[in-house]
Order: structure tokens, then sequence, then C-alpha cells
């Protein structure tokens, strides 16, 4: 049996629960953001070491039970509870959190080990993919980090930079939308001399732009242009052509290489071509979107992912 952690609405899930229902494969489906964190129980008992969580149903999974999962979103949704010590209310509250994430956390670990998608954890980290990637020789656009404007001049110089979040971007739900902090352009002579450490890096004069979604060894990908003059990407989806898009073979291994030393199955890389035909990784997102890559791929991603799941419980 396929354990699917999600969350409500998700069509990608649906979609493979689909394909799943189809083939015949029985699989359970839990949207964790529903889920209470303080659920979650750890044993040690003689050799024996189980990890489980009980469901809003009564019900309790044990997470050792399952050779396999599936898993879309963020997890967890952090519940704060009141303050009914002596503690101070910033104490408190800070302890609660942190004990919530290290909970949280060993939770996703243990799934992370045998799973489509991943729950993110630390070695996920952007700077940890630039790391990799650089390692096996993907390339990387020029980039700094610091907190003042000399290093940054002395660095990689002031012309045609970019900036944008070292880890994740700021999301804000304003009247019923979702806005989201986007990559922007550097007017160089309105920053000021020290500043919070920031990532600058050379902005690339690209020929289009490459969406790779990875599964288990495979790369499908589609390239895209935009008649848009945007710099984030994600602004330009609506505007664009897509088209299915071979990469070279090393381009493949050298992606191959990096999902591994991720210690990741899957996943959805973002490249640029530049005009002088160099590809640039800019990131992975082990839970990225790809049904818009299997709709203008004609890939059927969905069916695969099943296919995927399947034979991890055969």
């Amino acid at each position: 049996m396929i354990t699917m952690f999600s969350f409500e609405g998700d069509r990608n899930t649906n979609d493979v629960i689909d394909w799943l229902s189809y083939y015949g494969c029985s699989f359970r489906r839990i949207d964790l953001n529903k889920e209470d964190y303080r659920n979650i129980s750890i044993q040690k008992s003689g050799e024996s070491f189980d990890i489980g969580l009980k469901l809003s149903t009564g019900e309790v999974l044990n997470i050792s039970e399952y050779p396999y999962f599936f898993t879309r979103g963020k997890g967890f949704e952090f519940q704060d509870i009141k303050n009914s010590t002596n503690l101070p209310d910033e104490v408190f509250h800070k302890y609660i959190k942190e004990e919530y994430e290290t909970l949280t956390n060993f939770f996703y670990s243990e799934i992370n080990k045998n799973t489509f998608g991943c729950f993110y954890n630390d070695s996920h980290s952007k700077l940890n993919q630039i790391k990799y990637a650089s390692e096996v020789g993907l390339d990387i656009p020029d980039f700094v980090i610091t907190n003042n404007k000399k290093s940054l001049v002395n660095s990689i110089g002031k012309e045609s930079l970019i900036t944008k979040a070292i880890e994740n971007n700021i999301g804000i739900n304003h009247d019923g939308r979702l806005i989201v902090q986007r990559v922007q352009k550097i007017d160089f002579e309105n920053i000021e001399d020290i500043f919070f450490p920031s990532l600058f890096q050379t902005e690339i004069d690209k020929e289009f732009e490459i969406r790779v979604f990875y599964l288990d060894g495979k790369c499908y990908t589609i390239r895209f242009r935009s008649a848009s003059t945007n710099i984030d990407m994600r602004d330009n989806y609506s505007v664009s052509e897509y088209e299915p898009f071979s990469l070279s073979t090393e381009l493949e291994l050298k992606i191959t290489a990096f999902m591994k030393k991720m210690q990741l199955v899957s996943g959805s890389l973002d490249f640029i071509k530049s005009t002088n035909g160099i590809y640039y990784f800019l990131e992975v997102n082990p839970n990225g979107q790809y049904d818009w890559v299997s709709q203008y791929g004609g890939y059927n991603l969905h069916e695969k992912i099943a296919r995927f799941l399947i034979s991890k419980v055969k």
C-alpha cells in the first residue's frame, strides 16, 4: 500500500490517485496539514524503534509498516499552545516552536528515506544545491552573498545584477491572493553601504528557460520563451511559448549525479540557456509543480509517477 501525504485540493495528488486506482494499487491519502503534530509518537523498546501518528480518525499510523510514501505540500501546520507555566511568554513560545521543529523534522526525515517527493530539510537548502551542482559540473551564474556594497563591487562588479532570497521567498495572502516575493534587478545607486546579508547574482542574457522534471534517472524537459521582460520566470508562465525539449546526454548525466548527491528521487529543476550557449542551473524544488510540464510536453507524468510508486510496493 502507498501512503500519500498531501493537502486538500492538490490536483497533482488527485491525478496520481486516479492512475493508482486504474492499476488497482491500494493507497491511503492523509492531508497532513489537517493532522495534529502533537499526536506524533516515538518509542524505543528493546530492538524496536516505532514512529507513529495518531490520525484524526483515531487510527494510529505506524511508519515502519509502509514500504513507500508519496509526499506533497509542507506537512503539518504549527499550532501554538497557551502558556500555562510561569515562564515568560517569549521564552515559552520559543521553546514550543523549537520542540515542534525537532519533532516534526525527525518525522519527516524518516518519511524521506522512502518517498517520492520529500519534506524539506536543511540538506535541500539552496546553498547546498549550489555547492552540489558545482561539484558535479553544472554551470552556476556568478553570485555573492554579502552585507556591504564595497564587497559586492569587488566580487562581481555592479553591472546587470539581480537579487533573490537566499532560501525562501516571502509569501503574503492579501484579499484571497497569494503575493510572492520575486527576483529583482538591482538599482546599484540606491543600495545602502551596509545592509542585511543578501544574495546578488549576475543577470544572464537568456535565449530561453527550461523546466526539467526528474524521476528516478530520467529527465522530462520543456523549454519556453516569453515575450515578457519580467526577470522572474514565474511571472512569465501565462505569456510564454512551450515545447518539449531534449537535453544532451552529458547534461542529463550531470543532473542525475546532482540529484543523487541531493538524495532525491524526483524534483523540478530550473535552468536558463544563455545566448552564448551555456545551460545555467538555478535550483531544484523537490515538490515543484510538474502538471504543466506534463501538459505542454505530452509526457503523461502522473501515470509515470503512479507506475513508479507501484514498482516500489510489488
